[in-house]
C-alpha cells in the first residue's frame, strides 16, 4: 500500500490479497494514483498452458479433474519446534491453500473459468493454519478436485 500511495507500480507475490476488502482498497488506491497493481503468478500465461487449454477442448466433455500440489515445506520442521514462519502463520495468511493450492486453482480457472460453487476441507495444524486440504470446485457438468499440502 505504501508504494501504491507514493505512485509506484506494484507486482505482488501470490496470493495478492487475503480477502476481498484488501483487494478493493488496494485497487482503488492504485487507480487513484494512476499506477498498475498485479499478481506475479505466471503459469497460466506460459505458451505451454495455451497449448494445453486447446488440447483440453479437443478431448470432448470433461468428466472429472484432479489437480494437486503437495510439497514438504522446508519450514515445517522448525514449525513443529515452535518457530512459526510466515508461511505457517495465520497473521500472514499462510497455509497450504494460499501457498501451494493457488497454482492448481489458477490452472482450473484458466481452463474452465470460475466454478459455480466451491468447498474447502482443511486439515488444520495446531495453530489453526491449513497444513493440507482438499478443494472441490463444482462446475455445471463436472468437479475439479484440488489437493494441496505442505
Amino acid at each position: 500500500m505504501l508504494f501504491l500511495q507514493h505512485g509506484k507500480h506494484v507486482i505482488c507475490e501470490k496470493p495478492i490479497f487475503s480477502n476481498r476488502k484488501e483487494l478493493e482498497i488496494a485497487f482503488a488506491t492504485a487507480k487513484e494514483n494512476k499506477v498498475y497493481l498485479f499478481e506475479a503468478i505466471r503459469n497460466i500465461h506460459d505458451p505451454n498452458f495455451a497449448t494445453f487449454r486447446q488440447a483440453v477442448t479437443r478431448i470432448g466433455s470433461v468428466q472429472n479433474v484432479l489437480l494437486h500440489y503437495c510439497q514438504y515445506s522446508s519450514k515445517y520442521d522448525v514449525f513443529l519446534e515452535g518457530d512459526i514462519k510466515n508461511s505457517f502463520n495465520p497473521t500472514f495468511s499462510g497455509g497450504a491453500l494460499v501457498n501451494l493450492g493457488i497454482y492448481p486453482i489458477f490452472a482450473s480457472v484458466g481452463l474452465f473459468c470460475a466454478p459455480r460453487q466451491l468447498t474447502f476441507i482443511a486439515k488444520k495444524l495446531h495453530n489453526g493454519i491449513d497444513g493440507s486440504g482438499t478443494l472441490v470446485l463444482q462446475y455445471n457438468n463436472f468437479n475439479c478436485t484440488i489437493m494441496c499440502s505442505k
